[in-house]
């Protein structure tokens, strides 16, 4: 893993309350959306800033036709992953508090003020905001979301500590990040590099903390071929993580675990119920893809 501190020739000085990192690739009219919602913060202008990582795009992010603020700014790379393209943004941030955002969301106005407020503890506090779908009449989108949600519904009903905050709604401490060094740039794909790096957080005897009134919606258009490939590339990243050190510790999942897993769209009660029955087949095309993707990384390992 790449040290972000030694990338740094001089530690940055911290004046801002908060740094906002998005990490973006081909996505500029995404993009651009997000930037409105990122403008319209009840947070002061001055307080916080936003670092857009163009992660190599096709064709690189126009300023001119994307920032939306003054405290706005673009810098780019070429293509490494979002991990990479993460610290990279972190390595310039000059805020107290790193928030991270995907540049397929948007941001609710009182996003960063409630994260801020939430950041009160002893301990350093991994802080992950709620992020719903913006796409609830694509059943692809609705599903991914739905099982991303799965984990914090079960971690809820047997009385579990939180382990997980999904990468594209979570704030950290500035100097907390930097001393884990950042996100593991060994994960080149969306996928497993924020499992990771919530394991090292806690690892290193630090905190997660659900912060519901940090909302988020993510508008993640997908098909079959998108979702398959998506799903795939979580078992890709699963495998990695299950091969690292930072799963050492981690218990193997109880087989309730996964027949809860293929029922939960049924429990979503603000669906209609033709989507709750709908979606089954593809919850069960999700733990295939994510096989697949597990076996084929698991395969290139010497």
């Amino acid at each position: 893993m790449v040290n972000i501190k030694e990338q740094k020739a001089e530690v940055t000085t911290l004046t801002l309350k908060v740094s906002v990192v998005v990490p973006t690739h081909g996505r500029q009219h995404l993009l651009a959306r997000l930037l409105e919602s990122l403008a319209a913060q009840t947070l002061p202008e001055s307080a916080y800033e936003v670092i857009v990582v163009d992660d190599g795009s096709p064709i690189p992010v126009n300023p001119a036709q994307t920032i939306k603020a003054n405290n706005q700014r673009v810098v780019s790379q070429a293509q490494q992953g979002p991990a990479a393209a993460r610290n990279a943004g972190a390595n310039m941030a000059r805020g107290k508090l790193l928030a991270f955002i995907d540049d397929d969301c948007t941001a609710s106005a009182d996003w960063l003020e409630q994260l801020l407020a939430a950041n009160e503890s002893p301990v350093p506090l991994l802080l992950g905001g709620t992020t719903g779908n913006g796409l609830p009449e694509n059943l692809f989108s609705a599903t991914a979301e739905s099982l991303l949600h799965f984990f914090d519904d079960y971690q809820h009903a047997h009385h579990q500590p939180i382990d997980f905050l999904a990468s594209n709604n979570i704030a950290c401490d500035h100097q907390a990040f930097n001393s884990i060094d950042g996100f593991d740039t060994r994960y080149p794909l969306a996928a497993g590099e924020d499992r990771e790096f919530c394991r090292r957080w806690q690892t290193a005897g630090w905190l997660l903390k659900r912060v519901p009134e940090a909302r988020a919606t993510h508008f993640h258009q997908l098909d079959l071929r998108r979702f398959w490939r998506q799903q795939y590339n979580y078992g890709r990243g699963a495998a990695r993580f299950h091969a690292s050190s930072s799963s050492a510790s981690t218990p193997p999942r109880p087989l309730g675990f996964y027949l809860s897993l293929l029922v939960h769209p049924v429990l979503r009660q603000s669906w209609p119920w033709w989507q709750r029955i709908a979606c089954l087949p593809l919850v069960a095309l999700s733990q295939v893809a994510v096989i697949s993707g597990r076996l084929y990384q698991s395969s290139l390992r010497e």
